[in-house]
């Protein structure tokens, strides 16, 4: 299973799933900017797959909406150098992000298809990614169209408001009804248990309260 989370790094160096550490300029100690990272779980443990200086889209989507520290704040201290005295507090609460893609997508996707976005309910967010607006309406351009963000008390309330909002798109399109669902969620799970030798009962999600 691939893990993906933004992090906030100031490093020099980072190591790769290969060993090998790469090492960053000598002006690496004056580079302060968000990062994050992909990382893949192995029978020798976590190992980076992959790392990027920018935040991760959509990983920054579901992120930033429950942060409750000052994000200013938070990119002030980076430049002084004083993130350990900052307290990055995060909402208790769960994200789940849908994207409407163009038919097709990623192989051959459409391109210049007009989509129109019916009403969407005051508890979603929407971010539009790959389009462009002209005289007569929106149209895609060939990627990632429009993305819409569930938040909720678990996973299972985020993935239905996700999912609401997402269908309110209409054109030449489609969208994964399955992301932030118990049963990829489980499956994936099963999966990555499966990989690393380890035989355990299923945990418990946080897919629905108690």
């Amino acid at each position: 299973m691939i893990i993906t989370m933004p992090s906030l790094l100031n490093g020099s160096s980072i190591k790769s799933n290969c060993g090998r550490k790469r090492a960053a300029s000598q002006d690496s100690s004056k580079s302060k900017k968000a990062m994050y990272g992909g990382f893949i779980l192995t029978t020798k443990g976590v190992k980076l797959v992959e790392y990027n200086a920018r935040f991760g889209d959509p990983e920054a989507m579901n992120v930033l909406p429950i942060l409750k520290t000052d994000f200013v704040g938070i990119c002030q201290a980076i430049i002084t150098q004083e993130l350990s005295r900052v307290k990055v507090e995060f909402e208790k609460k769960a994200t789940v992000c849908k994207y409407v893609v163009p038919l097709g997508y990623p192989g051959k996707p459409s391109k210049n298809e007009k989509i129109e976005i019916n009403k969407i309910r005051n508890d979603a967010k929407m971010y539009y990614a790959s389009v462009e607006q002209k005289d007569d309406g929106i149209y895609m351009t060939g990627s990632r169209a429009v993305a819409f963000i569930g938040i909720g008390k678990n996973v299972g309330e985020a993935e239905k408001i996700a999912e609401e909002a997402v269908s309110q798109v209409k054109g030449r399109v489609f969208h994964r009804k399955d992301i932030g669902t118990k049963v990829l969620i489980q499956k994936r799970i099963i999966f990555s248990y499966t990989e690393v030798g380890i035989l355990r009962t299923t945990p418990r999600l946080p897919y629905e309260s108690k």
